[in-house]
Formats: structure tokens, sequence, C-alpha cells
């Protein structure tokens, strides 16, 4: 009971995560804890504590080298293995699952509520797979757009990243899951991660970059916390005491589990200094590492017994040692989640430039189209690294645009020809030769039929690669009223290069290489001469009802190649930017698109005015040498599964376009405030790169408001097919700050949604301060001609900011100035607040939107979970 008394009144708030748990499960509330409820987590946690031999409770300290996705179990006490999975976009690593649009295309539709289904949808993908622990939300600042992993995260701004984070959160712990938000913290570039240091001073770090995981903390429970590769301010992450220990834990009162990174850990002393478990195995945590250490003095067995409880805490709030975290009531392949998925890239996609008002395109009048890019057909659904997800299906933007259109319309993809040597005998008759098509070769057939007991295996050499069957002829090989899979391995033999059609009936699995494509009835390649490339054909449920499996290979022609389709169609969409080939973990990348890319637009708008440009990525790109030739312009991010079904529905009007810029779009690369001091420098005297901070919070919209340029496009910004207007400003005060209250109406001729955008200006202060700074907002969907008055809280905690000179949060000293638009750049209407007077109470000492609030919640059941 002393460690009660000393944590609780700190530790556990009353974060309230209600939501309801799908099928046989009761609903349930979670939250960190109070009252009698962790006063009796407490004592269940002291009694295993007590019951743990010193060797156990360090085997706790590190994950199982056995898988390195897991912590020690401890079978005797009843203690489990807690299993992990990657990450923010999908349950990665357990065979195929849903793959979520990314993180940044989440914040693109700037919508709490769906972000706590995006949360509550994984959350069920990770308990059908017995998932304790989710290595997610990534809560880093996009800094720069140049960084890799932008695409998992939230954008720039730290208050919307705090919101939509804090909501997926809660709607993942809700299904008995629990979060880890990361990389805390500074891990803002993935150049030299693994040893870089972030150097910034204290009010970037408070304002900024810690704000995010303190809204995990603050609303919404998290239970985990990663700690990053990279130093900040001289110290590595994972032995930084003052993050993990005076901020998080003591300041914060965080009362769950601090992990490192993989293979991040800085050395046994890490755990002296604030970390609870190194992942993935114990490598610097080890029985030996650590009984010196305790010789030696350097670790203490109370700060050991800390870090196992903080680890049973959350096991046993969660309800880990209560029951099996694995849920077969729920499908592995959930149309809900499905569905959910494609809800979120549908509202994600944000519409850039329609100029004239091309879009949406009218599908009656679209007779034929033709689809360019390297993105056509092979879609990015993720960008690169752990966040990567196999999903079961995933659909291109060229086969959601041919599902969209009604039947008699010609959807086609258009590559570029391979260019080969120039040859004289190319212009002579007899140095002609007849074309020598692909052949599909060695092919090897493959039949399996489940039976009760066992798997019937059937195996064969063809000729082709076909099967079909019908009520009164079975499948070869398959007995009548029988079902079976049937896999064909072999190889395309390529005798004379060129760009070739793999034609599909009956919609196979189809693996080309190393590369899954789906389930596409046609897929396009360009194929270089003498080459051989592994072919995969699976089909299932042969035999059921009537069908037919086929795969062949035809020469795609001339005149279906290059810019000659694009002169006779409606429209063509050019599908380019960015894959995780060039964006993902590990690496930053450049801000131009290849040139291959900027050619193909520039051709195609010049062949054909009714050019729409798709682009796919994280964060911006240059946009300057073909943005003012095209007229139509969609930023889709990365989508997940379902990318081509959400960006034909907005192509074709089905959906209207409601997204809007998480992050600004520069409009030259040096133009962005973070650019001057990115990637880093080797200092003298140091032994690693270190990345100055030096814009401070003058990043992103605030360093363009800062300097007067205009960005390409600004944060927050987004169009729509119908327009909205703003009146009616008002400002109520309340107990604890102010109702902003707004008249929303859509003026348009469509049904459409527009994001209300609440900033504060405060250019009365002593010390310099944005020109704004967001501070609330609204998702708000109206029909035609219909108004709605919004209201949005404005706190008075969310006004105070960082004193660089007194070091501590304090009030505006001047007037506060309340401005609302549709973008960061597009203010409508603007407020006066009065003048607050300071309270007459001690500077606070720590963050006043951190302080925990302990109010009475209901109490958990831990067999609900």
């Amino acid at each position: 009971m002393r460690h009660l008394v000393g944590i609780l009144a700190v530790l556990l708030s009353a974060v309230s995560l209600q939501a309801s748990v799908k099928g046989s499960e009761t609903p349930v509330t979670h939250y960190y804890p109070t009252g009698d409820h962790a006063a009796a987590i407490e004592r269940r946690v002291d009694h295993l504590l007590g019951k743990l031999a010193e060797e156990e409770k360090i085997s706790l300290l590190a994950g199982d080298g056995n898988d390195g996705m897991s912590t020690i179990a401890i079978p005797r006490l009843g203690i489990p293995k807690l299993v992990m999975a990657d990450g923010p976009q999908g349950v990665r690593a357990h065979g195929p699952a849903c793959s979520f649009p990314s993180g940044i295309a989440l914040a693109a539709t700037w919508d709490p509520k769906l972000a706590f289904r995006y949360g509550e949808a994984l959350g069920r993908e990770a308990r059908a797979r017995g998932i304790h622990i989710q290595l997610g939300p990534g809560v880093n600042i996009a800094r720069t757009p140049l960084n890799g992993r932008n695409f998992e995260y939230f954008g720039e701004d730290p208050f919307l990243t705090g919101k939509l984070s804090s909501e997926w959160i809660r709607g993942l712990q809700s299904q008995g899951v629990a979060a880890t938000v990361k990389h805390y913290v500074g891990n803002d570039t993935e150049w030299r991660r693994m040893e870089i240091e972030s150097v910034m001073d204290e009010q970037t770090l408070r304002e900024i970059y810690l704000h995010p995981f303190l809204k995990a903390v603050e609303s919404g429970g998290v239970w985990s916390v990663m700690s990053a590769y990279n130093k900040l301010n001289g110290f590595p992450s994972t032995s930084n005491k003052r993050l993990q220990e005076d901020i998080l834990k003591k300041e914060w009162g965080f009362p769950g589990l601090v992990m490192s990174d993989w293979w991040a850990t800085d050395s046994v002393d890490s755990i002296a200094r604030g970390l609870d478990l190194e992942m993935p195995m114990a490598y610097r945590v080890t029985k030996e590492s650590v009984s010196k250490a305790l010789q030696e003095g350097r670790l203490s067995s109370e700060r050991i017994d800390d870090a196992v409880r903080r680890l049973l805490r959350m096991a046993v709030s969660m309800g880990f040692l209560d029951r099996e975290q694995r849920r077969k009531d729920l499908p592995l392949d959930s149309p809900a989640n499905s569905a959910l998925a494609l809800e979120v890239a549908t509202k994600s996609i944000v519409l850039l430039k329609n100029d004239p008002a091309m879009l949406p395109l009218d599908k009656a009048k679209m007779h034929r189209v033709v689809v360019y890019g390297p993105n056509a057909q092979d879609t990015p659904a993720v960008g690169g690294g752990s966040g990567g997800v196999t999903p079961f299906r995933k659909v291109s933007f060229l086969e959601g645009i041919r599902k969209a259109l009604p039947e008699g319309a010609e959807v086609f993809y258009a590559p570029t020809r391979i260019k080969k040597p120039f040859s004289l005998f190319d212009f002579l008759e007899y140095g002609k030769s007849v074309p020598i098509l692909p052949r599909i070769t060695g092919i090897r057939k493959m039949t399996s039929i489940d039976q009760p007991n066992f798997t019937r295996i059937n195996t064969s050499t063809e000729r082709a690669i076909g099967i079909s069957w019908g009520k009164n002829y079975p499948a070869e090989n398959v007995p009548k009223g029988r079902e079976a899979r049937i896999t064909w391995d072999a190889e395309i033999e390529v005798p004379q290069g060129g760009i070739y059609e793999l034609v599909a009936e009956g919609h196979p699995e189809i693996r080309l290489g190393d590369r899954e494509l789906g389930n596409p009835d046609s897929y396009v390649m360009p194929l270089e001469q003498g080459s051989r490339i592994p072919l995969k054909i699976t089909a299932s449920e042969v035999g059921r009802g009537s069908g037919r499996v086929s795969v062949k290979i035809i020469p795609v022609a001339e005149e279906a190649t290059g810019l000659f389709p694009a002169k006779s169609a409606d429209a063509a969409v050019v599908c380019v930017g960015l894959t995780p080939e060039v964006e993902g973990e590990g690496f930053d990348r450049g801000f131009a698109l290849p040139i291959s890319q900027q050619l193909l637009i520039k051709q195609v708008c010049e062949a054909n005015p009714h050019t729409i440009v798709v682009l796919s990525g994280g964060a911006g790109v240059d946009m300057r040498p073909w943005i003012s030739k095209v007229p139509a312009v969609l930023q889709t991010w990365y989508l997940g599964q379902e990318a081509g079904t959400a960006l034909a529905s907005v192509l074709f009007g089905d959906t209207n376009p409601s997204g809007h810029l998480p992050c600004t779009f520069d409009r030259t690369i040096d133009e962005n405030p973070s650019f001057r001091h990115y990637p880093g420098t080797f200092p003298e005297g140091k032994e690693w790169p270190v990345v100055d901070y030096h814009e401070g919070i003058f990043y992103g919209y605030r360093g363009y408001d800062r300097s007067g340029l205009e960005p390409l496009f600004p944060f927050g910004f987004g169009l729509s097919y119908t327009s909205f207007d703003l009146s009616g400003l008002t400002a109520s005060p309340t107990s604890d700050g102010h109702i902003i209250n707004v008249d929303l109406a859509n003026t348009g001729t469509r049904f459409g949604a527009s994001v209300i955008q609440l900033y504060i200006s405060l250019t009365g202060e002593s010390t310099l301060r944005p020109l704004r700074e967001l501070k609330g907002f609204r998702r708000v969907e109206l029909n035609s001609g219909e108004s709605k008055k919004i209201t949005i809280s404005l706190p008075d905690s969310s006004l105070m900011y960082w004193h660089p000179v007194k070091n501590q949060w304090v009030m505006p000293e001047g007037q506060v100035s309340v401005e609302v638009g549709f973008s960061e750049r597009d203010i409508r209407m603007t407020a006066l607040l009065p003048k607050i007077e300071p309270p007459m109470l001690d500077p606070p000492k720590s963050d006043p939107m951190g302080s925990v609030s302990l109010r009475p919640v209901p109490s958990l059941s831990t067999n609900a979970l």
C-alpha cells in the first residue's frame, strides 16, 4: 500500500475510453483506473511482484528473443507472453490483414470520431489475431516533407496530431488492445536516425514536439510509450531521464510502460533512467549486465520493481491475465473493417486544383478514359517499412476506375514503351523479323482438396494455365460436389522485349516475381529481352457452381501505348507520386518527382486538355514544372487496400471531396522553414550528426507566416464540388474558457463536407508568437442550401504558451484574437476575446494541459474484455 498512496494521487487519471466491443463481449469503458478499482489493481500487482524471483523480474525487462515481438511469460504466476504487432496502418506479419489508409490520410479527414472508429477497427483486427500490444500510433511532427515516415504520422500541427491520435488510441484500447505511442521524441527524420541528435530549446520541445505525447497520456489514456532511436539535447532517448522519468512519469503522471524502439537501448543504465522494457530482446539489459549494475550501484532494485510493476499494471488493467486475447468470433477478413478503410480513404482525398471545374467527371459522357503512370496499376497502399501490411485484396487506381464506369465505356492503361537502341536494319525489309512473343513455360499445377483429417494434393505438368467447371462437369482432379485450391507455378520467358499484358479470367491471385498483384483482370508490364520471371497463379473455390480460370500473355499494340490513346480520350488520368521504394522507414526522400513522371504529366497535358493528376505520397512534392498546365490535381496519400474504389468515387462525383491538408505543401523545398537546418551537420567534437531545430516554433505554416512567403497550398487547404460560407461568429465565456459559435452554410448545389478551423492569434505578447495557431476544428456535413450553428470549445488552457524566459506555462498578457476559416490562409471571420486576468496562483510546475483530472468513472469488468 506504500506504493498505492504515492502513485495513485498523481498517476491514475480518469480518462474515459468508451466504446462497444462488437461481437459476443459486453461493451466496456476502459481508462486509467481510479478509486477502489485502481486500489484493487495495485494490490494484485503487488501480489504478483512479491512472488516474482529476482531472475524473473530481470527477464521481464526485455523482450522474448525467440520471436522479437513479445514479452517473456511467467507461466507459474499466470503472466502471459504479451504479443506485439506493427503497426499504425494495420496488423503486420500475422498473415493477411486489412490494410488501412496511412496516418497522414486519416489526418486529412480532420475527423476525430472517424479516428476513434479507425482505432476500433484496428483493435478488432488485433484481437482476431491474438495481439496484446499494437505498435502505434506514430505522432512525430512533419517538420520537413522529406522525412521518410511522414506518411505514418498526422502532419505538422501538434494540436491536430494530439486530437486525432488520442481518439485513435481510445478506439484501439476500447477493444482490449494496448496502444504504443511513438517515437518519443524528436525522431522527425529518418536520415541517420540510429545516431542523430536533435537539438531544440525548451519552448519548441514543450509546445510542438512533446504535445502529441502529452495528449496521448492525458486524453488517450495510452498504456505504452516507445522511446526513439535519436538523441535529444545530448542524451540518447532511451537513457534520457528527464524525458522518461521526470516529464513523462512524474510530471504527466503516466502509469504505463516505456519500451525501446527495436535495438535502440543505449545501455543497461537506460533502465535506471526510466526505460522499462528493452526490445526486441535482452542484448543490453541481460541478467549479467543488470546484476553488475546492481552491484555497482548504477541500478536499484526499486527501479527494477517499478519497471516490472508498470508492465504488470498495464497487463492487469487491460485484462490480459484474465482472458484469451484471441477472439475467435471475429473474422480475420472483416467486411466491416474493409468498409471503414474505404470510408477513411474516400474522406481523406484532397482536391488541390479544379480550374476550370473539370471534376467531377460525368460517367455518362466518359466513353473512353486513358490512365497513365507507375501508380495506376501498382498503386501503393502504404509507404515502406514496418508500417506495411499484406492485404487480403487491394484495388488499384486502374481497377477502381474500370469498375466505376458503366458497361461499354473503354478504359485503357497506356504504358510508355521500352526504347530499344537505334538500328539501321529497322528501316530495311530484310532487317525486320517476325515478333516472338513471351511464353509461359514450366507450368506445374497443384490441386489441394481439404479432407476431414488431411489435405489431398495432386500435382501435374501443364501446357497452359486454365481450368473450367460447371454443374454437369467437375474441374479436372476435383470430385463432383467438392472445392479445391489450385496453384500454378511457372515462368515467363521473354525472347523479345516489349510491352505485354497478362490477361486473367476468374479473378485468380497473381504473383509476378516477388510482387503480389492481387486479383487484377489485366496487368500491363514492360519486359526485357532474355528475362525469365517467376509467375504464380492461385485459384480458390474451384468446383463451386460453375466458372473458369485462365491466364495468358498478349502483346500491347503500338497504338495503345505512349500518347496515342490520350489524344482521343474523354479524360486522361495520370497516377504518379511516391512509392514504398522512395518513401519509407530508414531513409528520407527528395522533393522532386522523377524526371520521367514530370515529362509524362507535361506530355499527356499537351495531348489532352482534360487531364487529372493523381498524387500518392506522405507529403508534398515539387509541382512547379507542371501545376500550371494541369486543370485538376488530387492528393491521395496512401489509401490502403481500397485506394482505387475511393479514387473513382471522388473522380466521378459519387463522393464530394472533403479532405484538407494536415501539412503545408511547399512551393520549393528551399522555402521550407526547416530547410537551412536539414538534415544535419557533423559538429566538431561529436562522432554523430546533429540536427538543429533552429527555426523553433516557427516551422510549417507558422514559419511561412513569419517569413511572409506564400506556400503552394497552405495548411488546412482543400477544395470541394460545392461551396461554403461562414457567418455569425460569437465568443461566449464559460467557467473554464470560451465557447465559439459560428454559422456554416452550404451555398452550392451538392451535398458536401467542410472543415471549420479555429485559430488564435497572440500579437500583444512580450515574447515573439506565431501569427496564428490551430486550437479547434470541426468537420461538418451539409446538404445543398443547409446551414448549421457550429460550436467549438476554447478552454483557457489552450491559450497558454511556454514562456522562453520565465521557463513555464503562462496565460497571454495581451489581447487574444479568434480567427475562423477554411484553411490557415483562408480566414473568413475574427473576434476578440476579453483580456484574461492572470489567476492569483503560484506558477504551474507542470504542463497545464497535462495535469491529471481525477473524476469517477464506471469500473472495468475484466471478463468483459
